[in-house]
């Protein structure tokens, strides 16, 4: 039968309706065949289908050595195969290693057994799973077609339907035929293996693209063929050209910075003293004061207790307050520890605990969120005047580069928070960067707009006193993004960070059309660069926390036709691109995302464990240096720049915060009520929310009630940002064949409706508003009895609202503490007809 497993020629034509008819028999095969095949594959395209234009045809050619077409000839005949299932196995093995995918459709087309000169384009789908070898792949593949060809009695318009249009194409024969309808790529293999070509659309692949492509799968099949035995995972398929692109890449310099952030900021500090250092809505304070103020702090902290080595938890509002303690730290030479006030007390006192915190800086009015730590506490209001005592001489013993300068937090999948611990020398590399790389100066007014909490607040602070900046504080910064807009432009911010989240609900002229924005903590996606490249520099920047806040950023530059790349390695840092293995990828293939350098954090807080899986020796790197494993997804493009893919594990960015789904589903998990849980991020409109999927013990459970007891114990001990949007009752969760949950069959869900009957309304106004928070929050029901906030909205999704309330009642103000006074409906909607 392999006689007939021949390619088309160009004079070949496909099969008529008048010469064959549907064997239901193989109508079925087919149907079973492709059954939940994969619909595409994850190509390195340079223009996606979806954004580009109309794509034409074209092709390079390579001609290889007289060696590589021998030894896939003795291949074939060891192994009864034809040519066409040798190079078919190849393709299958090629793409797979290019996207990562194991179940690879391939569309190659079969001689008919009585006409040879007509064919059947065939789409067969190929196993790579499970670690095989080539053989093994070359024998899937043999059974696989030989399987077609037992069930070609089909018209090929039937098989079209069933299988879709292809995207890879493979073909051999003495020439290159046409490219075939529909397809995205096309491998022609001559018969005597002494040339190959590959077939492409173009804007979709540019020629620099296909050579790279056709140059990869040639050296995979050069090597399949010479040594069949390997596994696919160790074949070649790193050529000259991508080894000589990685090569070009950024690595660590031999001179990192040397100062701390103390001695740069005070360097900053006495070359422009009369310069506004800080500026909220009420105040402002010049860098001679607030130099002189953190000083003096610096050594009341000393006399407290703090100094190298030691944490000082900081838990102070959006003011003065907050940049004045994060210079005083430093300054002291002990580590930073911001806190948010506005999380549960819980979860602040056990990360107070978890860094064993020497003592904590706050204030009369915001010292409540902290009351549970036994430790010190130093409240700047009221040890004011023994502050202000202190000498405003340096303190003169500062930390080594190599000791802490700060302690972030970050979600845990293990139900606890993570300490990850960053160095002076990666702070005082960021700081460099920062003012080099963008250009900051006294000039510019820098937005503090990110959560205490949050490492991008570092980012924002570091990167105005890195060049004598302004450093404008937000105070609104959850508000609505209205009036988030009105306080940068009043502040006339010409710089700032803001998550995607942020921006897609403004639009520069919103911000007083800034100089420099950047897009962080978030993917950024071609609509949003769009929108906001024209007219100023947009910066897409990428990096986990472990990493000193950043590690990639690109330029995105006006017009944006495609979503942007993350860009390359800040300096003194390195980025690779690794397999399962720790083995560079081939360039275009997706591969694990690690970082090298002096950002490196040292570790996770007393968690050796989890340090040692996280931090790695960094085998392309210098002797004794050290790689994060990020658990991100990305693939360097040909200019060497980096685009981000997603993750490898239940990790999520919402609004800029880095969320552990496993954290909530351990805190879920600890309630008496529920059995199984599984939380994922589900994309409703241009939001983003987290729907929590469980199994409860009592089937006959109040969905209202069971929704209010459990977002009530995981406020508790999560940040609103964590908490789920919904909470769906499932009879049992599907199980993948390894017993676990599978994700991806949990069903979609727009919000739960809670079971029983709708209740009935009091006044037009609940109903009327009732619509607009279903609309607003993407649920499929809301009772009057219902909290805006328990049913998954935050200030965002709130702000929308609000703007359709305004607009539904002709309102000219509707001020959005109303809802946060008033966040039950039926209290809502009763204060609003009173306006």
């Amino acid at each position: 039968m392999t006689e007939a497993l021949t390619s088309a020629g160009p004079t070949s034509r496909p099969g008529t309706p008048a010469e064959l008819s549907d064997d239901p028999r193989h109508v079925e095969y087919w149907r079973r065949h492709l059954r939940g095949a994969p619909p595409r594959l994850g190509l390195p395209y340079d223009r996606p289908p979806v954004s580009a234009p109309p794509a034409s045809p074209a092709s390079c050619e390579l001609t290889l050595p007289p060696t590589v077409g021998r030894a896939v000839a003795v291949l074939a005949r060891r192994e009864r195969a034809s040519t066409l299932m040798v190079v078919t196995a190849a393709v299958a093995a090629w793409a797979s290693r290019l996207t990562g995918q194991d179940d690879i459709l391939v569309t190659t087309p079969l001689a008919r057994a009585r006409h040879p000169e007509r064919v059947l384009p065939v789409t067969v789908r190929l196993d790579c799973s499970g670690e095989p070898t080539f053989t093994d792949v070359l024998r899937r593949t043999r059974e696989v077609l030989l399987d077609a060809l037992a069930h070609r009695n089909l018209d090929a318009s039937t098989l079209s339907a069933i299988a879709g249009p292809p995207q890879l194409v493979v073909s051999v024969s003495d020439t290159p035929p046409a490219m075939v309808d529909g397809a995205q790529l096309q491998l022609w293999w001559a018969d005597d293996g002494s040339r190959a070509a590959l077939h492409y659309r173009s804007p979709w692949f540019t020629a620099t693209t296909a050579q790279r492509l056709l140059h990869q799968l040639t050296l995979l099949l050069a090597g399949a063929a010479a040594q069949d035995s390997t596994r696919l995972s160790d074949l070649p398929m790193l050529s000259p050209a991508d080894q000589e692109l990685l090569d070009r890449l950024p690595r660590p310099g031999a001179t990192p910075v040397t100062a701390v952030p103390a001695q740069l900021f005070a360097e900053v500090a006495a070359t422009h003293p009369d310069a506004t250092a800080v500026r909220t809505r009420n105040t402002s304070i010049s860098y001679r004061d607030l130099d002189v103020r953190a000083t003096k702090l610096a050594h009341h902290l000393r006399q407290a207790g703090a100094g190298p080595g030691s944490v000082v938890g900081v838990c102070v509002g959006r003011g003065i307050d907050l940049p004045l303690s994060f210079l005083a730290v430093l300054k002291s030479g002990a580590v930073y520890l911001p806190l948010d006030p506005r999380h549960p007390a819980e979860r602040l006192r056990d990360i107070l605990d978890a860094a064993d915190a020497t003592l904590v800086v706050s204030t009369a009015s915001e010292a409540v969120a902290v009351a549970a730590h036994t430790g010190p506490l130093l409240l700047l209001d009221r040890d004011e005047a023994a502050i202000a005592a202190q000498p405003d001489t340096p303190v003169t013993d500062l930390p080594d580069p190599a000791e802490l300068a700060y302690l972030i937090y970050t979600s845990g999948s293990t139900g606890r928070p993570k300490g990850v611990e960053v160095t002076q020398a990666g702070l005082a590399n960021l700081a460099v960067t920062l003012r080099e790389e963008f250009a900051v100066g006294p000039q510019d007014r820098v937005s503090l707009f990110s959560s205490a909490a949050f490492d991008a607040s570092v980012w924002e602070m570091t990167m105005a006193f890195a060049g004598g900046a302004t450093l404008g504080v937000l105070t609104t910064a959850e508000a609505a993004p209205a009036e988030i807009a009105a306080e940068i432009r009043e502040l006339g911010l010409t710089v700032g960070t803001y998550p995607p989240t942020l921006l897609r609900a403004l639009t520069p002229d919103d911000l007083g059309d800034p100089r420099l924005v950047v897009s962080a903590g978030e993917q950024c996606d071609t609509d949003l660069a769009a929108a906001w490249a024209p007219g100023r520099r947009f910066v897409n920047a990428y990096g986990p926390t472990e990493t000193t806040v950043c590690a990639t950023f690109t330029d995105v530059a006006a017009p944006v036709t495609d979503a942007p790349a993350i860009g390359t390695a800040l300096p003194n840092l390195a980025v690779h691109l690794l397999d399962h293995r720790l083995r560079p990828v081939p360039v275009g293939a997706p591969g694990e995302i690690f970082v090298a350098g002096v950002g490196l954090a040292r570790g996770y807080r007393r968690q050796p464990a989890l340090t040692a899986a996280a931090f790695l020796p960094d085998p392309h790197g210098p002797a004794g240096s050290r790689m994060y494993r990020t658990g991100d997804l990305g693939r360097f493009g040909n200019d060497g720049r980096l685009y981000h893919l997603g993750r490898v594990d239940h990790q999520v960015k919402l609004r800029g915060f880095r969320v552990e789904l496993g954290e909530i589903e351990h805190h879920l998990m600890a309630q008496p009520m529920v059995r199984d849980a599984a939380v994922v991020m589900r994309r409703d409109g241009d939001h983003d929310r987290l729907v929590a999927y469980l199994t409860v013990d009592e089937a006959s459970t109040d969905p209202v009630a069971l929704r209010g007891a459990l977002r009530a114990a995981l406020s508790r001990a999560l940040p609103e940002y964590m908490l789920p949007a919904a909470y769906v009752v499932l009879d049992a969760m599907p199980l993948n064949s390894s017993g676990k949950i599978d994700r991806a069959a949990l069903p979609e869900s727009s919000g739960e409706a809670p079971a029983g009957p709708v209740e009935q309304w009091q006044t037009p106004d609940e109903q009327r508003i009732a619509g607009l928070w279903r609309d607003a929050l993407g649920v499929a029901q809301v009772r009057r009895t219902d909290s805006f906030f328990e049913l998954g909205g935050h200030s965002l999704v709130a702000a929308q609202m609000i703007g359709s309330v305004r607009q539904a009642y002709q309102l000219n103000r509707l001020p959005m503490r109303l809802l946060f006074e008033k966040p039950v409906l039926a209290d809502f909607a009763a204060a609003v007809a009173r306006l």
